[in-house]
């Protein structure tokens, strides 16, 4: 197969049975995978061996396929799949030497067959396991991450936790949480507060978010983000209501100091109520003589 040409237009190279082979004709490019666990990467037109990968199975090759460069907007891809039950993906930048990108564990058995979608962006494996299994092989951005759980609940504060989504072939560098108040003392809605959204590195899975308000309901979601792009924001948890407690002490009322009055007319300014409805104010009246 491929190398020296002979008088019949026959070529070969492969030291073992040849048991696949993918032409991108638009490129002048062949491959052909083997039982001797080598690839090997050809010209279509001049027949002679532009790269071989040695071992790059550690059991016979038994399929292979390419990205279309018709179809695919992407880089062009390999996949290959073998006796070692795994599904690897190859990326070759002339003139540097391909490399393996990607090498997918799934199937129980030998790999039968392969195949890419038109795009280029998902990779499709048969096996003698009797599962078909589809592989996402360009990364993109993360998945919608689930809706996050809420573990505590403070006056001015609320702790959340969540599951990290699948990164879809790029590391998840952070996770945005969006806060959201969705209710108000004020019949207006002038107390709503907008809060800037919190970046969390990927290593944290949880996070408490302060500096709320008491006795205000709230909601909170999650996004992640990798190298492609940030993820859809996750559907919000339930609204949320910090703890209400006491209200804030009363300054001093406005005095009236005129010894001949019968009565006393006071005013004051009405404390946060800290959560909790005002329902009324105690007054004690305490003689200094």
């Amino acid at each position: 197969m491929f190398s020296k040409s002979t008088k019949d237009g026959t070529y070969s190279s492969h030291s073992a049975s040849v048991t696949g082979c993918a032409v991108a004709q638009e490129l002048d490019l062949v491959v052909t995978v083997a039982f001797d666990q080598s690839i090997r990467y050809w010209s279509l037109e001049r027949g002679t061996v532009l790269e071989v990968i040695f071992d790059a199975h550690n059991a016979p090759i038994t399929c292979c396929a390419l990205t279309s460069p018709t179809t695919c907007v992407y880089e062009m891809l390999l996949a290959t799949g073998g006796s070692d039950n795994l599904v690897k993906v190859w990326r070759r930048n002339h003139p540097a030497r391909a490399e393996c990108v990607f090498s997918l564990a799934g199937h129980n058995d030998a790999i039968r067959s392969i195949a890419f979608d038109p795009s280029g962006v998902f990779a499709v494996s048969s096996s003698e396991d009797t599962t078909a299994i589809m592989w996402r092989v360009r990364p993109s951005s993360p998945d919608k991450p689930e809706v996050p759980i809420v573990v505590m609940v403070d006056r001015f504060s609320l702790t959340i936790s969540w599951t990290e989504p699948l990164a879809n072939g790029a590391k998840i560098l952070n996770y945005i949480v969006r806060t959201t108040q969705t209710s108000s003392f004020i019949g207006d809605g002038s107390d709503i507060v907008v809060i800037p959204d919190t970046e969390i590195p990927a290593k944290y899975l949880s996070r408490t978010i302060d500096k709320l308000q008491p006795g205000v309901k709230y909601t909170l979601q999650v996004a992640a983000v990798n190298q492609i792009g940030t993820s859809e924001f996750s559907a919000a948890t339930e609204p949320i209501e910090t703890l209400a407690f006491i209200p804030s002490r009363i300054e001093r009322a406005v005095q009236h100091d005129n010894p001949e009055a019968t009565r006393i007319a006071l005013s004051w300014m009405a404390p946060c109520p800290n959560g909790a409805a005002i329902e009324s104010y105690t007054i004690q009246c305490r003689p200094e003589n």
